[in-house]
């Protein structure tokens, strides 16, 4: 059935992003029937909400990335390696055994798969496919020959799909499992075998075949790169450089062609309708109808019994509709597009919310802006903000939330707007900040100096070189009067430690004056100390 990264339907479930995690990885949630606990939290109660899939176990420290469900079982990709749960009648959770599991279990690494990273997966009704270093590999019910290994014989565990004719040296890019039968996009081509009593294969025939054959490619295929796949239970779909075909059952339209004659070979979805001049990007198969997404739209065809076609009717047709955008799509981009047995079901997203409580810092000739990120990202991440400078327009772009925005005018008062940008497109421009007026800094220092100045004998003026907020170590001199050596001597050592030595002169007046030069954000910094040297009074 239908699989993407972050969506798979034929259960339900989907992958749902952790705090702080990227949007493309996440745990895993699912909803719906869970007789065999193909819901994995563990239980085999049904939920009409969504739960979390178990992630105490076999899932521990993990981060799932790509997601399916089959008829009565589920499985993910997580971390380079496959893990299924639920119904394991024929071993389709690929872990040696026929025993259900309402947890992730981990599927058998030591034969076919050992040393593999996958990369995809894909549930079909009894069985599992996964693509791992470019190969596909299954497992699970085989009565059909959907293993594709060149057997009928059931594996609890994954065997390699059979390279030796179809797919010798191609590279899998994407697989998907069906009711009973596989189907994989490699090199630029389409590739099937088990099950062909409606031609669901492709190959002009209505023989199963154990072992993958290539896809009729004499007609709307021909010359066309596959580049993506769907396996419905019975009926097959590809996109083709921006254009959907397909092939199989078409009792209720599900190929698309305006027609319900079954068809052994593909034969291209209509663009005569609402599909015309707009490029296919990502297409699914349901039990009996398909989906497809162009241009940030969802089209299905075929079945529509549950309404399942999403174009507020329950009549089937023969020919792709567009999917209704006047209440919860509008003003959409889809994103993603899966089908289920009977239900559909997309990603969606749009331009982000304006970002918030914008403020500035001032500096010299220019301000650091920062902002909080928007409540609502729209469904695709922000990908970076703009600010804007009024007056003048100036701008920085920048991913995270704060910008310096250079070449300002000090002393002349700024605000500023920022905007959100992610996939979809950009939001509206914030509310502005308050006025913010970039100047020099002014450059400060601490300085500990002593109260007074012995008599007779050393005193310490400083202890060490004085910093400024600058970052600049700060210049001393100390100037005595009357300057003559016989009244005092000052010393400074290499780590800039200031000690005076008096001997005992009764005038004698003391300035310690630091300095340092004005920098490109600060101005220059200045300091002075004066004392008058006195005999302490004896009491």
């Amino acid at each position: 059935m239908a699989a993407l990264a972050g969506i798979a339907l034929a259960g339900s479930m989907l992958v749902a992003p952790g705090v702080g995690a990227s949007p493309t990885t996440g745990h895993a949630a699912a909803w719906g029937a869970n007789g065999n606990g193909q819901l994995g939290d563990n239980s085999t109660t049904n939920s009409s909400v969504p739960v979390a899939v178990n992630i105490g176990g076999a899932l521990a420290g993990k981060t799932v990335t790509a997601i399916s469900a089959g008829l009565s079982h589920s499985c993910v990709v997580a971390d380079g390696q496959a893990y299924c749960w639920g119904d394991s009648t024929f071993g389709q959770l690929g872990n040696n055994s026929t025993t259900d599991s309402k947890v992730p279990v981990a599927v058998n690494t030591t034969g076919a798969l050992s040393g593999k990273t996958v990369s995809a997966i894909s549930a079909g009704r009894h069985h599992t496919c996964t693509v791992a270093d470019g190969q596909a590999y299954c497992w699970g019910y085989n009565g059909g020959g959907e293993l594709g290994n060149n057997s009928t014989t059931d594996s609890k565990v994954p065997v390699a799909v059979n390279t030796a004719g179809a797919l010798a040296g191609k590279t899998v890019i994407e697989i998907t499992a069906g009711y009973f039968h596989t189907c994989v996009a490699a090199s630029g081509q389409a590739y099937c075998w088990g099950y062909n009593g409606s031609g669901q294969l492709g190959d002009n025939s209505i023989t199963n075949s154990t072992v993958p054959v290539a896809v009729n490619t004499t007609g709307p295929l021909a010359g066309r790169t596959v580049t993506a796949i769907a396996a419905g239970y019975v009926h097959t779909c590809v996109v083709a450089e921006g254009r959907a075909s397909c092939w199989g059952e078409n009792t209720f339209g599900q190929l698309g062609n305006n027609s319900i004659t079954n068809s052994t070979v593909p034969v291209a979805a209509s663009t005569a309708g609402p599909l015309a001049g707009r490029t296919v990007g990502a297409i699914t198969a349901g039990a009996y109808h398909t989906c497809a997404a162009a241009d940030g739209r969802a089209f299905c065809w075929g079945a529509n019994g549950f309404g399942q076609l999403g174009n507020n009717a329950t009549a089937n047709s023969y020919v792709p509709v567009a999917v209704d955008t006047t209440a919860l799509l509008n003003g959409q981009t889809v994103t993603a597009i899966t089908a289920g047995g009977y239900h559909s079901a997309v990603l969606a997203a749009a331009p982000p919310q304006p970002p918030t409580a914008v403020n500035g810092a001032p500096g010299n000739t220019q301000v650091t802006v920062a902002w909080t990120a928007p409540a609502d990202d729209g469904g695709s991440p922000v990908i970076d903000y703009t600010v804007t400078t009024i007056p003048g327009g100036t701008t920085c772009t920048t991913s995270s939330t704060s910008c310096v925005v250079p070449g300002l005018t000090n002393g002349t008062a700024y605000t500023f707007t920022v905007i959100a940008r992610n996939a979809i497109g950009t939001s509206a421009p914030s509310t502005p900040s308050g006025p913010v007026t970039p100047a020099k800094q002014k450059q400060t220092a601490s300085v500990k100096v002593p109260k007074r100045i012995k008599y007779k004998g050393k005193t310490v003026l400083l202890k060490k070189a004085v910093r400024t907020n600058a970052g600049q170590k700060a210049k001393s001199k100390v100037t005595v009067k009357p300057k003559k050596k016989k009244y005092a001597k000052v010393t400074t050592t290499k780590k800039g430690k200031v000690s005076i030595k008096t001997f005992g002169e009764k005038k004698l007046k003391v300035t310690l004056k630091l300095t340092a030069p004005a920098t490109s954000q600060y101005t220059a910094y200045s300091y002075t100390k004066k004392w008058t040297v006195k005999k302490k009074k004896r009491s």
